[in-house]
């Protein structure tokens, strides 16, 4: 392959990974949301009760992790 297409092949790659981390952008916004733009109360509500639930584990490392959910499957 010549330099040049891999240039054009680098630009389009940077381009279109540019772009999908824009479409992410917006599609993450819009999950939570309603048709006027606030976030839904009930979503909101949801994840506050979840968080505010303790944690049952503390992992360390990846090893422990796996360990783990190894154990609980």
């Amino acid at each position: 392959m010549s330099t040049k297409c891999l240039e054009s092949n680098t630009a389009t790659h940077a381009e279109l990974a540019s772009e999908v981390k824009r479409l992410r952008s917006v599609v993450i916004g819009l999950v939570g949301r309603d048709k006027e733009g606030a976030y839904r109360p009930a979503y909101v509500r949801r994840l506050l009760k979840i968080a505010a639930i303790p944690a049952t584990h503390t992992f360390k490392d990846s090893e422990t992790f796996l360990r783990e959910l190894s154990g609980i499957v």
